[in-house]
């Protein structure tokens, strides 16, 4: 009887710690801040800037944009899962401060930022 009572408690502890996977913990990962954010040279056939930065990883990024001087929440929030974006559908003329962060499971880095872009009325063809 002790020896069944013995196998049925490591079978118990066993199979409650193979849940244990702490790979994925937003805690335990290091959640830096986006590197190398800048606006391209180019502007797309509309006029829109493209907007880039650096990771070695991809993960998922949050960024934020408004029109220069804006308030940090209080400007248009994309959330992405690559390292660039189009900047679209804002006035041409009208300079774009762009910030980006990391986004850690339910954390979030610090931000990057902020780029000054801003679109440009495409030539006439």
């Amino acid at each position: 009887m002790f020896r069944i009572s013995l196998v049925i408690l490591l079978t118990l502890f066993v199979v409650s710690c193979s849940g244990d996977d702490d790979t994925n913990d937003p805690v335990q990962e290091t959640c830096n801040i986006p590197t190398g954010l800048n606006v391209s040279i180019g502007v797309t056939a509309e006029g829109w800037r493209i907007i880039n930065w650096d990771n070695a990883t991809p993960r998922e990024w949050e960024v934020e944009y408004g029109a220069e001087g804006f308030n940090l929440g209080s400007g248009t929030v994309l959330q992405l899962t690559n390292n660039g974006f189009i900047l679209e559908n804002v006035p041409f003329g009208v300079p774009q401060d762009v910030y980006v962060r990391k986004v850690c499971g339910t954390a979030f880095s610090e931000y990057a930022g902020p780029v000054v872009a801003e679109a440009i009325m495409p030539p006439n063809p």
